[in-house]
């Protein structure tokens, strides 16, 4: 068949074509000329020629050479027209610093006009037609072959790049990209100045797709750039310097976004140049890649051209396909459908029945015979790219079908393919062969000659027939087979039904006609046996026949005519169907572009186990069912898309049945190399890794699972590492293989690199300590070394431990103390963990070595007193040999042990004056070793010994502050002081005197310094020296005292209280030293008899005189009296406080603070504190009080009382809690009310008064307008009331009106209803069977039928009720003429008369339209019966759904 052809469309494009434009090639070089956009492309594909323009171009006009890059006029006013006037508007329009590099298997090839020359080529061809013109470049470099198609289009402002890069090689190109780079000097030839405004207008991702960078003049505004595509793999950049990226920069960090030098966001203003960037992956060897950019000259034109870099749709290559289109074929019409340029997307085509398979660049779409909708859907990272266009079929006329004839010998036959047509308009040709072949006839009807066949080998005769229709379309030549038999001879035949489990099933026997030869002109009579058949007893119901036995014999009669005809044998055969369960099959995804490869035969033992079934494997359930286009890789298939829906046709050599494999692709996880350091843990230079720990540096999932082995042949046969967490390395560095696996299943492999760092060792000096107590073990400040070690280290800051081994050090464990006493001796060897801050440690020895220090004895001096300060002077030396017989030691002298370490030394150690008494003199004593020992030299000065007696106190009766003592008084206790001797004493008033026995006073002495005195004691013994007695003379006075009243207020019922007299002694005397007594009487008092409570005192009588008596520390004494009096408490009693009882418990919460003001009415004026108690005892005496925020707990009345502590006695109020019971409502709070109707509101008896929002007060009110409605009952307790408020709403309802009920149907049991209604209010219940009422008015999982529908108020306003239908189709129909299923037609359809209904056989061809009332198909086409096969429908419903579906016609 052949295409429509366009002549409207060309003789269109042909009225707009321009002769202004042009193309040629000169030199090589290419020049193109639209009406707005002139383009010179040199022999290297750059923009830019070397060569001058021809006449009529627009050249550079600032230099003597006329070359040519791009120039434009945007403003489409003119070449010369403008302000400024515009010639060659903007542009360098010479040879600019344009060009392109491409990059693959990591090499960088680049043609720029800036001197990189790399890709040899050259401009192959140009073309102008009425789009506009063209010029082809192309070029070669490794094996790659770029090929570049630069137009213009012929009224626009831009131009367009396509790029195709082909694999010539036998191997892939892997990391290939693309980069288009220039420097735009647009206004440079209307300002002169080379900078341009430049920025990053689109980065992705972005709802539009768009990358794209411009640059505008800094002049003039109307100079625009732009350089864009519609396409995900693009990124564009601006150079921060320079006019071309930097050659030694590779593409993929240009295009990551990642290079220096380069800006990828924002606006930047300078003379720089700018590009655009493509990640291409990989390209397969043989295969080809695409891209598409443009060049834009006026910013407005900017969607418009960046729309032509999108993927290009064409039909047979030559026709592109439009979004929005209509498009018309030959019916039946094989079609190639291509996309170009959209290498980046995966492409569904749909519907997907119309394609020999809807995935893919490259699909094959047979015409239908209706118009159809069709869908191109481009899936990418970005948004999908979506193509809508329609094709109308140009239709044939005629029944295309073959046509098949029996005859027997001497018979002729006849047919007309136009049977049925009214006023056909196309013509039938008839021919005797399938090709070329004589033209027998042009009639609609052949006449076949009579044809004979003498022999018993049926002869078949062929004729053509071939319809061409009035718009030109040509169908193929069709098949009319004539076979002629001397004796008809029919095989015999079989007829398999496959069922689960049932040996008797229906058969459709008209079948049969399908399986032998078509017989167009005879007729088949069907027989239960034999006999049937010899008594012509036929089987009334072929279509739908039950068999009676499994390999039942059907006897069938085949007549052509009377003298033609033949019986043949059909058997029934039933056979247990295969089952198949759908399954999944899950890929991993290596690459990221959701493509794996499966093997389908995986899923074969989860859909069918049977040892003896066939797999076979579709795109499609059509081509499925029609056993075409079977998937032949079945064992490397590569999904297109994901998910993807295999289907699966699982047969044995009786039956078939299909199901899906639905494959899904998962990503592998994105996993990244890791490492991990370690210092030297072990001797022999290894360490322990936690390999584990390097997860996170693989990735930041969690939930991946990861398998560690030494090598890759390990960890791809399961040899792995176990001991993770503790791994020894077995080299340095040594490489982990590591697996890293989803949830999915799906792995990646990494390197995790294990590096040691060696551990530096260094020895110091060694570490001398003395032993200071002489067993051979020293503590020592291991810190000490810090300094030494500090100084051979590398410059840093460390942190030090101490270990006993060189394993402990190195590995950090077991550490020392710093302050360590050796454990071996004389000398020990300490290791040294030296941490810096980062890094590995160093590791420093040093050795412990303890030295013997020599033996010394403390040593003592005497001397007597020889100065009146008590010193004397000592020869040191003297006492050298106490200390030790050794000669040859060394000593020296100090007055104290830190003056001795800090070696500040006695110097006059022959003639030393000793500055206490006794006095240690530090001396050290060094050996050979320099060890030294310390002991002390006690000095001791015979001294005149002073001593003191107690004081000697007398009282000052009189209080003039003098007394006369008698020192004899003393002299027994001086005595107990002194050594026992006999003494003579003598008496001084200074010490001075006593020393030297002079100015002697009386022993009966009367004080002359007032309150205190020192008189000195000198006693003379028998023998040594005198020794001094001081004694301090004290006149105490007595106390003086003043006498005081003590008010309580009544504490005790009967009107006495306690009293604390120590309260009153600071009334007496401030002096709080003093001690008290206390009598009842000054007789008590001189007789000692005593009150002892005197805290808690109760008075006898009111008032009351005390007598006191005060003493002080030194027994001084004085007489004082206290009066006691009791001061009265008032009493009140208050009014009660009444409380109502909300929840009927008895108990009330009381906040007793509200009687406070009350009592305030009541009290004396004061400022008052009110604490409350449950006992008036309690209240005096303020024990146990109680919150303010009481709950009774006696009922159903309490007391409480309450102490008032204003400034003088407290009072005491009582009044009593009382709890009184609340009325009692219960009232339903939501009462519906039915329009038009008066309900009664009744809030029951036994209240003392009503009210109701209305105003009424009787028990009931009437209601009949909705709203919100309360009613308050009080019961009164004397002036004290108790009232209960409830809330009653009345809400409007009414019987519901059923507006709609959406119906979800065409499925065995899981239809759906849904009510639509509507009514006042949400009060309503719904039901499908009026006696089972639920809340929501969907209704799920129902079969097909009638149903009733029912919507019931809930506050009994009524039902409401409506029929409804579930729809739904016969599987299948036996139009046999029984009056049983004779007719297909959709369930319950009547019921929706507006619907239509339409059915098409297996290749689309419409059979037949039914209307919802309808009575059904009969299985006809054009008064033909129809074949016994499958049928396809499609139902339009009012409501603009559609359904489609499919049924089979068995006879």
């Amino acid at each position: 068949m052949q295409s429509l052809k366009y002549s409207s469309l060309i003789l269109f494009f042909s009225l707009l074509f321009s002769s202004t434009i042009q193309s040629q090639i000169v030199s090589g070089e290419s020049f193109m000329k639209a009406n707005y956009v002139e383009i010179g492309v040199n022999q290297y594909g750059i923009y830019g020629t070397s060569n001058n323009a021809p006449t009529g171009y627009h050249p550079r006009l600032n230099s003597s050479a006329r070359n040519l890059g791009f120039v434009a006029d945007p403003a489409k006013d003119g070449w010369t027209v403008g302000t400024p006037t515009y010639y060659g508007d903007f542009f360098y329009p010479g040879t600019p610093q344009e060009g392109f590099a491409v990059q693959f298997n990591g090499n960088t090839y680049r043609n720029w006009n800036i001197g990189f020359f790399n890709i040899p080529g050259s401009n192959l061809s140009h073309v102008v037609d009425a789009t506009g013109v063209t010029s082809i470049w192309e070029g070669t470099v490794s094996g790659l072959k770029v090929n570049q198609k630069t137009f213009a289009p012929l009224n626009e402002v831009f131009f367009v790049v396509r790029i195709e890069l082909t694999n010539t090689t036998g191997a892939d190109m892997t990391d290939v990209y693309y980069m288009r780079t220039l420097d735009p000097d647009n206004d440079v030839t209307l300002s002169s100045d080379y900078s341009t405004i430049n920025e990053i207008v689109y980065d992705l991702p972005n709802p539009q797709n768009n990358t794209l960078v411009s640059a505008t003049g800094t002049m003039y505004s109307g100079s625009y750039l732009g350089l864009g595509t519609k396409d995900c793999r693009a990124n564009s950049f601006i150079l921060s310097g320079g006019l071309s990226p930097d050659s030694f920069t590779p593409i993929n960090t240009i295009h990551s976004q990642s290079a220096s030098g380069m800006i990828y966001t924002g606006t930047y203003t300078n003379d720089v140049g700018i590009g655009i960037t493509y990640n291409l992956g990989t390209i397969p060897a043989g295969q080809t890649k695409r891209i598409a950019f443009t060049y834009i000259l006026n910013e407005s034109d900017l969607d418009v051209a960046l729309s032509q870099t999108l993927p290009e749709a064409f039909a047979n290559t030559t026709t592109p396909i439009i979004s929005g289109s209509s498009y018309t074929f030959c019916e039946g019409e094989t079609i190639n459908m291509t996309i170009n340029n959209g290498e980046d997307q995966v492409w569904q085509w749909s519907p997907a029945e119309y394609f020999s398979a809807p995935f893919g660049e490259n699909v094959t779409l047979t015409v239908p015979n209706t118009p159809v909708n069709f869908t191109i859907n481009g899936v990418s990272d970005c948004n999908p790219v979506v193509y809508n266009f329609t094709i109308s079929p140009s239709a044939f006329q005629a029944n295309l079908e073959e046509e098949y004839h029996v005859l027997c010998s001497g018979s002729s036959t006849s047919h007309n393919p136009m049977d049925g047509v009214t006023s056909p308009t196309s013509t039938i040709n008839w021919y005797d062969a399938p090709t070329g072949g004589t033209l027998l006839s042009s009639s609609y009807t052949f006449s076949t000659p009579v044809l004979t066949n003498a022999s018993s080998t049926p002869i078949e005769y062929l004729y053509y027939f071939q319809e061409t229709t009035a718009s030109g379309c040509v169908s193929e030549r069709i098949p009319f087979r004539i076979k002629v038999y001397n004796t008809l001879n029919i095989p015999d035949s079989q007829l398999k039904v496959c069922t689960f489990g049932v040996p008797l099933t229906p058969f459709n026997l008209l079948d049969y006609q399908n399986i032998v030869e078509p017989i167009d002109n005879a007729t088949f009579t069907y027989y239960a046996s034999l006999s049937d058949l010899a008594n012509n007893i036929p089987i009334s119901n072929p279509a739908n026949y039950t068999n009676t036995s499994n390999n039942q014999i059907i006897y069938v009669k085949i007549e052509v005519n009377s003298s033609c005809s033949d019986v043949a044998e059909l058997t029934l055969q039933v056979f247990e169907q295969i089952a198949v369960t759908p399954t999944q099959l899950n890929g991993c995804d290596d690459d990221f572009d959701n493509i794996a490869e499966f093997d389908l035969t995986q899923a074969n033992n989860s859909i069918n186990t049977n040892a003896d079934s066939q797999f076979s494997y579709y795109l499609t359930l059509a081509n499925a069912q029609d056993d075409i286009n079977e998937i032949t890789n079945f064992t490397n298939y590569t999904n297109i898309v994901d998910p993807q829906t295999i289907y699966v046709k699982v047969s044995n050599p009786n039956c078939e049945n299909i199901t899906q494999i639905i494959l899904d692709v998962f990503d592998k996880p994105i996993l990244s190399n890791g490492t991990l350091n370690s210092c030297e843990e072990n001797i022999d230079g290894t360490a322990n890794f936690d390999l584990t720990s390097a997860q996170s540096q693989f990735s930041s999932d969690t939930s991946i699972t990861y398998n560690y082995a030494t090598s890759l042949s390990d960890l791809q046969n399961g040899i792995l590492i176990s001991n993770t967490t503790n791994y020894t390395n077995t080299s340095n560095p040594q490489v982990i293989f590591v697996e890293g696996s989803n949830s999915f299943g799906c792995s990646n492999i990494v390197e995790l690199t294990l590096n040691i760092q060696p551990v530096t060792r260094y020895t110091i000096s060694d570490f001398n300590k003395c032993d200071d107590n002489f067993d051979g073990f020293v503590g020592f400040n291991l810190s000490d070394k810090v300094a030494e070690m500090n100084a051979i280290l590398p410059a840093g800051t460390y942190t030090f431990t101490y270990h006993t081994s060189e394993f402990n050090a190195l590995n950090g464990i077991s550490p020392l103390p710093v302050n360590y006493t050796n454990t071996i001796t004389p000398d020990e060897i300490i290791w040294v963990k030296a941490q810096p801050t980062s890094g590995c440690p160093k590791l420093i020895n040093f050795k412990l070595h303890v030295l013997a220090q020599a033996v010394l004895t403390n040593g003592s001096l005497s001397s007597c007193e020889e100065n009146l300060g008590g010193t004397a002077n000592f020869d040191l030396t003297a006492a050298q040999s106490q200390f030790s017989s050794d000669a040859t030691l060394n000593f020296n002298y100090a007055t104290s042990l830190s003056n001795l370490q800090n070696n500040i030394l006695i110097t006059n150690t022959t003639n030393f004056t000793n500055t206490s008494n006794p006095q240690i003199i530090y001396v050290a004593g060094y050996n050979a070793n320099n060890c030294s020992n310390v002991i002390e030299l006690t000095l001791n000065v015979l001294t005149v010994n002073r001593y003191s007696t107690t004081d000697f106190r007398k009282c000052d009766d009189d209080f003039d502050g003098f007394v006369n003592f008698n020192l004899n008084d003393k002299n027994s206790e001086i005595n107990s002081l002194l050594p026992t001797d006999t003494y003579s004493f003598t008496y001084h008033a200074t010490e001075l005197d006593a020393l030297n026995g002079i100015n002697t006073i009386a022993s009966n002495y009367t004080n002359t310094i007032s309150p205190e005195q020192i008189i000195w004691v000198r006693a003379i013994g028998t023998s040594g020296c005198q020794k001094l007695i001081s004694i301090k003379l004290i006149v105490s006075p007595r106390p003086v005292l003043t006498n005081a009243v003590l008010n309580n207020c009544k504490e005790n019922l009967d009107g006495t209280a306690n009293f604390n007299f120590i309260e009153a002694q600071p009334s007496f005397s401030s002096d709080n030293t003093l001690t008290y007594n206390y009598a009842t009487s000054a007789l008590n008092l001189a007789n000692g008899i005593y009150i002892t409570n005197i805290t808690n005192f109760t008075n006898t009588s009111n008032p009351q005189t005390i007598y006191a008596e005060a003493t002080t520390v030194f027994g001084c004494k004085s007489l004082v009296e206290l009066t006691i009096n009791v001061l009265p408490v008032n009493s009140y009693t208050i009014s009660d406080f009444n409380k109502c009882d909300d929840d009927f418990d008895g108990f009330v919460l009381f906040d007793l603070t509200e009687k406070e003001a009350e009592m305030n009415t009541i009290l004396p004026s004061d400022t008052y504190t009110y604490t409350y108690y449950l006992s008036e005892i309690d209240a005096l005496n303020d024990t146990n009080a109680i919150s303010s925020s009481f709950t009774n707990t006696l009922v159903p009345e309490q007391t409480i009382f309450v102490r008032a502590q204003g400034t003088g006695c407290p009072h005491i109020i009582s009044f009593k809690l009382i709890v009184l019971i609340k009325p009692y409502l219960v009232m339903t709070p939501i009462r519906g009310l039915c329009v038009g109707d008066t309900i009664v509101l009744n809030a029951g008896n036994g209240f003392d008064s009503y009210l109701w929002s209305t105003g009424e007060t009787s028990q009931s009110i009437y209601v009949n307008t909705p709203g919100t409605y309360t009613i308050t009952v009080e019961n009164f307790y004397g002036t004290f009331s108790c009232s209960t408020t409830q809330t009653i709403q009345v809400v409007a309802s009414d019987i519901a009106i059923i507006n709609d009920v959406e119906v979800v149907d065409f499925t065995n049991n899981d239809n759906s209803l849904t009510i639509i209604y509507e009514g006042i209010g949400d009060h309503y219940e719904f039901s499908i069977n009026g006696i089972d009422y639920q809340d929501s008015p969907v209704f799920e999982n129902l079969e097909s039928g009638i149903y009733t529908v029912y919507v019931k108020d809930k506050y009994g306003c009524g039902i409401v009720d409506t029929e409804v239908y579930v729809l739904m189709y016969p599987n299948y129909f036996t139009p046999n003429g029984d009056g049983i299923n004779d007719y297909w037609n959709i369930k319950f359809s009547s019921k929706e008369p507006e619907m239509t209904v339409s059915i098409f056989d297996r290749y689309g061809k419409l059979i037949k339209v039914l209307t919802g009332t309808s009575y059904g198909w009969d299985g006809t086409y054009n008064g033909e019966q129809m074949p016994s096969t499958d049928y396809w429908f499609l139902v339009n419903r009012k409501d603009g759904k559609e359904f489609r579906g499919h049924f089979s016609l068995k006879r």
